[in-house]
């Protein structure tokens, strides 16, 4: 079988295929890039969740807290009122139960007068014989009246004590009246019982403090004494008096605390209560204050559903989100498997033509060395190609500065063979004009030659130092522009050095002059007595390069005559150093600044931005340099952006950029 160049090129040794790594071969296994995404997204899902369901308990702690803090504060006033209320009713008990004007009607009626704040407190004052017959009212008796039987008769009649007693509501038998007695012992000059002096108060008067503070729609106010019984109780809705509490917690507690806070189910009427109650001074009587739960977490359940939205927005964006990615990865994986489909196939072709090709090797060695030197002549091209790849990034600013070379080069080249030919034209005879007007040479040489001797002297007299000041002025240009190329290819280095930032700038334009020279103006406003400061300098020219090339794109592409204008200035205030590098462009869109420094986020058209410019920015100037980087001018006008980098202190050890 005849020996082709096809079969060269496929001819490959069968100890490099069988060495051919294959996918897989010595990696662990790993999970599946969808699990991954999966629990990435139940992860972050659950960590907003859990972040908002820990902000919402601590909201509601912080608002039941302050919920108990007022009830205490409204039961101690409450408290204090009434004390003060029953203090001037047991003092005038003590003060009238041993006076002989209270055995009378009229002479009690002619007392209470002299005593405006009793009345407005009272209802009704009354005297008791020891018998329990009421001898002296300021009502109209009408007749016999007996309270005999009244508990607050037989407290005083069946023992010995001389305590002030407050009972339970009664219906009282002149009065008509349900009211509240408030009653101490009557004793003769020889200490013996004589009797009881009652005052009788309106339930209603002991819970009017109600009327001035607020306990919300369903707040209670409530005064209950020691033995259970409601002595009065309120509530927007209505008044009530004389339920028995029974075996409450909140009872339970008065008895056991002088002051405290119970959380009520409302088991009455069904409205769950932060109560706080407190004792009446000594006497077997509490005050409670409860305001309803309801009324308290009113503004709080507002919120908690706001809070609740803004989750399930969250959540249904997160699924949006990985649902976009797990169909970005499969559809990547469909196109991975098929270009492993494509090598396999390629590998299975491969394989087949070496077998073929393989019962031939041990004859053509010369062909195998051949075939040897085109395999590594082909991996020095791929070699090549991939540094060529990655040398492409930096080809279109090695392309311009090259330019910006190659001008001086050309009119350094002309000076220099002008300064040559007349030189010769110096040294040859001048009778040799004729023979040398025939050589050739630059017009220049020739604008020589054609002159007399002392003209000559004269032209080259006035000529040469200008061709030598114009050489002299190219090679300073080449100077400056190797210059700015080295201080801006400045190499990377882990520490940070001092940096003039207005020569990082003025190499930056330097080295990046032809890719705004056509388009647009640059003016430079810089500080003279800016700082020098501690940054990464190479990164910090990377940041410079990347503005100054999207201003003179920006530019390019508004439409607006050429050429544009970019302005550059520096300055500092405040311990930064700032940077302001403004445009005439299009401007930044407003919808689109809070996005714009994002990762692959750009508004040039495919293929022609990566979105990773302006991240590369503020990833060096805010993550690496703790500076700031914002972006500010009008829609159509224009862009300005402006960073903020820290003046640093300087220790005199650090290298010098």
């Amino acid at each position: 079988m005849p020996y082709t160049s096809e079969d060269r090129r496929v001819s490959i040794d069968r100890r490099s295929i069988e060495t051919v790594p294959r996918p897989g071969d010595g990696h662990k296994p790993r999970l599946p890039l969808e699990v991954l995404v999966i629990l990435l997204m139940a992860s972050v899902t659950l960590l907003v969740l859990g972040l908002i369901g820990w902000h919402l308990i601590t909201n509601r702690n912080d608002v039941l807290n302050r919920a108990e803090k007022s009830a205490a504060n409204l039961a101690s006033a409450f408290e204090e009122h009434l004390t003060v209320s029953i203090g001037l009713l047991n003092d005038t008990l003590l003060a009238a139960r041993s006076q002989d004007f209270v055995k009378d009607s009229d002479r009690l009626r002619e007392g209470l007068r002299v005593r405006p704040g009793l009345n407005d407190i009272a209802l009704q004052v009354s005297v008791a014989d020891r018998t329990g017959q009421m001898i002296a009212s300021n009502f109209d008796l009408g007749g016999p009246v007996s309270i005999a039987d009244r508990e607050h008769f037989r407290h005083f009649a069946d023992s010995d004590l001389d305590d002030l007693f407050i009972s339970k509501p009664v219906l009282g038998r002149v009065s008509q009246q349900w009211t509240i007695q408030f009653v101490r012992r009557r004793i003769t000059p020889a200490g013996q019982f004589d009797g009881a002096i009652v005052i009788s108060l309106a339930p209603e008067y002991l819970i009017r403090f109600y009327h001035t503070i607020d306990v919300g729609p369903s707040g209670l106010v409530t005064v209950v004494g020691l033995d259970g019984v409601i002595r009065a109780q309120t509530t927007k809705e209505h008044s009530s008096f004389g339920q028995a509490l029974g075996d409450a917690p909140l009872l339970r507690a008065a008895i056991a605390n002088r002051i405290g806070f119970v959380r009520s189910s409302g088991s009455a009427d069904g409205v769950a209560r932060l109560v706080a109650f407190k004792r009446v001074g000594n006497y077997p009587l509490f005050v409670a204050v409860g305001l309803a739960e309801e009324d308290v977490l009113a503004d709080f359940r507002r919120e908690m559903w706001v809070w609740l939205a803004m989750a399930a927005a969250g959540v249904l964006f997160l699924s949006l989100a990985g649902t976009l990615a797990l169909r970005q990865i499969r559809a990547q994986r469909v196109y991975e498997n098929r270009i492993a489909d494509h090598q396999r196939e390629l590998e299975r072709q491969v394989a087949q033509r070496t077998h073929r090709l393989s019962a031939e090797i041990d004859k053509r060695a010369q062909s195998e060395q051949a075939l040897r030197e085109s395999i590594e002549a082909m991996k020095k091209a791929q070699s090549e190609a991939l540094q060529a790849s990655r040398m492409a990034s930096v080809g279109q600013l090695a392309a311009g500065i090259a330019h910006e070379i190659n001008t001086p080069i050309q009119y350094i080249g002309d000076n220099l063979r002008f300064i040559g030919e007349s030189l010769d034209e110096l040294m040859d005879p001048v009778e040799n004009d004729q023979k040398q007007t025939t050589a050739s040479g630059s017009d220049a040489s020739s604008a020589v030659r054609k002159k007399t001797p002392a003209e000559k002297l004269k032209f080259l007299r006035d000529e040469l130092p200008t061709a030598v000041s114009e050489s002299l002025d190219g090679v300073g240009q080449i100077s400056r522009i190797v210059l700015s190329m080295k201080e801006f290819s400045h190499p990377g280095t882990t520490s940070k050095t001092i940096t003039d930032i207005n020569r990082s700038l003025e190499s930056t334009l330097t080295v990046s002059h032809n890719l705004w020279k056509h388009v647009a103006n640059v003016e430079q406003r810089f500080d003279p007595s800016l700082p020098q400061i501690l940054c990464h300098a190479g990164e910090m020219n990377q940041v410079f390069l990347n503005l100054i090339v999207n201003a003179a794109h920006s530019i390019e592409t508004s439409g607006k005559p050429l050429p544009g204008s970019i302005v550059i200035e520096t300055g500092h205030d405040a311990g930064f150093v700032s940077i302001r590098v403004s445009d005439n462009g299009t401007g930044v869109p407003q919808a689109i600044r809070s996005r714009i420094f994002d990762l692959f986020f750009t508004t040039k058209e495919v293929g022609k931005g990566t979105g990773q410019g302006l991240a590369i920015c503020r990833d060096v100037v805010v993550d690496k340099h703790g500076g700031t980087i914002s972006v500010d001018g009008e829609e159509g006008v224009g862009a300005i952006f402006t960073i903020r980098l820290p003046i640093a202190e300087i220790d005199g050890n650090e290298e010098t950029q």
